[in-house]
């Protein structure tokens, strides 16, 4: 099997021979159930394809022997998933043996089959097999089948040929759905509104009309309550599909977020465990589509960290936890001013946690502007890491944090440029510790040249305010005028200050190449790191261009200095 799986050549070749043993009468029936799924890797070209499955299909009703049903559908499916072009008729096949074949086992072969098929292609099945899914599940009586069926949909559910032709309320999957998110089953209830969930948000992203937006809300809200009141049992499966739904029409219906905040909020404080982890997992998806949305929670976010303040040896879940709450914290207080209760709730919070989480923390707080409170975070982990490196990587995050904060800090050092001036010293030191921290495997050249990046903009930015400055503290000469004729530049009857925005215009300009070249160097980085990178370089260049429109003669016709 592994050779015909690896080679064309062996396949097409042991192709004919294999047919033949199938099909003779010595062949033992043992060995013709071993046989038969060699011939799935039969793929390797169209005609090899198309006789293996005359002959699997002309096998069944010689066979009608459930061993034999169950390999050779198998093989069927596994032929049609690699050629693509068969998968309409073995989606036809499948549901045939669906409506026949009462078999237990053959059931669930078929179901995991057209599972298969619809997750490689659901574009390709023929016209009503998924109203012949509903259709089943809609008739049978048995729990199981019903499931199982649930389960193919939701891939099919995610094609937009499916969510396209099933969208209207009346439809037979909409109907299915709404017979079944009411279940006493939880798992059949997720499992159907999924199912709708995705429905209306394919109306949402392709701007059609939406119909059942408040049923799914409502069915939604109903399997939250369901999973969550029930002491009896952990149903993390169930409250994870819900939890992505809601998340989910968060994304397509913004005015839903607070309804969410508010249901979602209700059930903090009475969780624990994994449960409280997915919830707050939640809520942090939910407070990074609006603006402002958990500040509601706030007062129950503080009361969850005291409530786990008393635990002497926390769990890894309540760890965890204590993280995603910290993160809440950290969300929520992005817009506004810290008081002191939030900030002793975030010191309580890393007393009792690993050092790991407490470094996952900062990273939360810096993630969020609170760099201020990553900084004092980080300075308390860089003496207990277990190599020189680490201790040095550290050192370079606090340093970068308290350089992000001096800007952000208006209280102690109101002066723009002291503020500028101490950021640039706190990068430079990250450099430094970049530098010491690398290693022949890791040379961090991307973040030791991002950093230094960053220390030239905010320079540059502190000469552009030193030159602004200087038109207050050193005036035009009395032979500028002179001056400005001789060299046919009306602007240099401004002074010095002409020619130090000039130079500033270099400056930004050579920063915003840098930037550039750190693009292209870095084309093998994530998406959000080149794009952040992009915009920092058009920036430069933006800064380069309002100063040059202010500096140079040939922007405007009258001088904009006056």
């Amino acid at each position: 099997m592994q050779f015909a799986a690896q080679s064309k050549l062996f396949a097409v070749s042991m192709c004919n021979k294999i047919s033949d043993m199938i099909q003779g009468l010595a062949t033992p029936a043992h060995m013709k159930l071993q046989l038969i799924p060699i011939l799935q890797h039969m793929h390797h070209d169209t005609s090899t394809a198309a006789m293996v499955r005359q002959l699997c299909t002309d096998l069944l009703p010689s066979y009608p022997a459930q061993e034999f049903v169950l390999v050779t559908l198998n093989s069927l499916t596994q032929l049609a998933s690699a050629t693509l072009v068969d998968i309409p008729n073995q989606v036809s096949l499948l549901l045939h043996y669906l409506r026949t074949d009462p078999r237990w086992a053959v059931k669930a072969q078929v179901l995991q089959g057209l599972h298969l098929l619809a997750g490689q292609g659901a574009h390709l099945w023929p016209p009503g097999a998924v109203e012949a899914i509903v259709d089943v599940a809609l008739n049978t009586p048995y729990q199981k089948v019903l499931s199982w069926s649930l389960d193919v949909l939701q891939v099919l559910a995610k094609s937009t040929a499916t969510c396209h032709s099933q969208l209207h309320p009346d439809s037979p999957l909409m109907e299915l759905c709404n017979r079944s998110c009411y279940s006493s089953n939880p798992v059949i209830a997720a499992k159907a509104v999924q199912v709708m969930t995705r429905i209306v948000c394919y109306c949402y992203k392709e701007e059609m009309p939406v119909h059942g937006v408040s049923e799914a809300v409502d069915t939604v809200e109903s399997l939250f309550l369901l999973v969550t009141c029930d002491s009896g049992q952990e149903h993390n499966y169930e409250l994870k599909v819900c939890l992505r739904c809601a998340v989910s029409l968060c994304q397509v219906h913004r005015d839903l977020c607070p309804r969410f905040v508010d249901l979602i909020g209700t059930r903090l404080m009475g969780t624990s465990g994994s449960c409280s982890v997915q919830l707050c997992e939640a809520l942090g998806a939910i407070g990074g589509l609006q603006a402002g949305a958990l500040l509601s929670l706030l007062p129950d976010i503080l009361e969850k960290l005291r409530e786990l303040k008393g635990v002497q040896e926390p769990s890894p879940e309540q760890v965890h936890t204590k993280v995603m709450l910290c993160t809440l914290l950290f969300q929520t207080m992005a817009e506004y001013e810290w008081n002191t209760e939030a900030r002793r709730a975030v010191e309580v919070a890393i007393e009792k946690t690993n050092l790991w989480s407490n470094y996952r923390i900062a990273r939360s707080a810096a993630r969020y502007g609170h760099h201020s409170v990553s900084a004092g975070i980080l300075s308390q982990l860089r003496e207990q890491v277990s190599s020189e490196h680490f201790h040095f990587w550290l050192v370079s995050l606090e340093e970068l944090s308290r350089g992000e904060a001096e800007l952000l800090d208006c209280s102690k050092q109101p002066s723009l440029v002291q503020r500028l001036s101490q950021a640039v010293a706190h990068y430079s030191k990250s450099v430094a510790a970049l530098k010491a921290a690398s290693t022949p495997l890791q040379s961090l050249q991307f973040q030791s040249e991002y950093t230094r990046l960053r220390a030239e903009f905010l320079q540059c930015l502190a000469q552009l305010v030193h030159t602004c400055h200087s038109l207050c503290t050193a005036p035009p000469p009395a032979v500028a005028s002179a001056i400005a004729e001789t060299t046919r530049d009306n602007l240099q009857r401004y002074g010095h200050i002409t020619n130090q925005l000039r130079k500033c215009v270099k400056e930004f300009r050579s920063c915003g190449e840098l930037y550039w070249k750190l693009y292209q160097s870095a084309f093998d980085a994530d998406p959000a790191s080149l794009a952040n990178i992009q915009i920092l370089q058009q920036m430069c260049v933006l800064m380069a261009n309002s100063v040059e429109r202010v500096a140079q003669a040939n922007y405007q016709d009258e001088a904009s200095l006056e």
